[in-house]
């Protein structure tokens, strides 16, 4: 048992020495933005808020998050802009320009 432990945990060290530990990179080329419109105030929730509501509501990863607050006659809308990965980007060398 004692053998079977060090081989699984020699195994993920070495994954880890190989994948230096860190996620996926994105590529600056693959970031699709997303603009939503949702009720309140960016001075009480901030980007925050934005890129939770975000991840929860469409189940992604979304980061670099703004806040806008565009005040109405009678309401403040927020805009929240967040970018993503693009779930299907081809290759940069098959994207046409």
């Amino acid at each position: 048992m004692r053998s079977a432990t060090w081989y699984i945990v020699s195994c993920l060290l070495i994954f880890l020495v190989i994948t230096d530990g860190k996620g996926p990179k994105v590529d600056p080329d693959n970031i699709c933005p997303r603009i939503e419109d949702i009720e309140g105030n960016c001075k009480v929730d901030g980007p925050k808020a934005c890129e939770k509501y975000m991840s929860t509501t469409y189940n992604g990863t979304y980061f670099n998050c703004t806040c806008d607050n565009v005040y109405m006659l009678r309401k403040i809308k927020r805009y929240c802009r967040c970018d993503e990965k693009c779930p299907d980007a081809p290759p940069p060398s098959i994207q046409t320009r």
